[in-house]
């Protein structure tokens, strides 16, 4: 802690001498200037006077201008104080979600936009699925198609099942 004092006062009296050799060379410069406007003459001396007379004006106009803004500001600015206009009221009855109508309106959007998903996703469906299709679309004669292998196999056993019946039939008949 000590040392940390000690450094600071020798920071300190090193700012303070550059200051003061700052200072007296600031004071020879001023010394130098004035000798050198002395030698002007009487009019270049009234010249320099008014050219420093309107610098100064037009500092001091700057710093009041800024002071103008600044008071602007404040004035519009929003006080932080918070006041109390109206004292809080409960209400009467409680806040309770409205079941009935959250389940109607879910049934209504549900059926109604699931089923406009639906018809919407028919119409955009470009797929082609039959040979007459292929004949209204493309304009192109069907040669020959491949038959699906469920429906194949399900017109098979009906077949087979209705010769069977007719087999036992003839079987059953013939016999007598």
């Amino acid at each position: 802690m000590h040392q940390q004092l000690l450094t600071s006062k020798f920071g300190s009296e090193a700012a303070i001498s550059v200051a003061e050799s700052n200072l007296a060379e600031l004071e020879r410069l001023d010394k130098r200037n004035q000798e050198d406007v002395e030698r002007l003459s009487e009019k270049e001396q009234k010249y320099l006077s008014l050219m420093r007379d309107v610098s100064v004006a037009d500092e001091i106009y700057i710093m009041l201008a800024k002071r103008l803004e600044e008071a602007k500001v404040a004035e519009v600015a929003v006080s932080t104080e918070v006041q109390v206009v109206d004292t809080a009221t409960l209400p009467e009855d409680p806040v309770k979600p409205k079941k009935l109508l959250t389940l109607l309106l879910a049934a209504f959007f549900g059926i109604f936009g699931g089923s406009g998903f639906v018809i919407a996703k028919e119409l955009m469906n470009r797929t082609i699925k039959t040979t007459d299709d292929v004949a209204n679309y493309l304009d192109l004669p069907v040669l020959g198609s491949v038959p699906d292998y469920e429906s194949l196999n399900k017109n098979m056993k009906k077949e087979q099942q209705e010769q069977s019946l007719t087999a036992r039939l003839r079987r059953y008949l013939w016999k007598r």
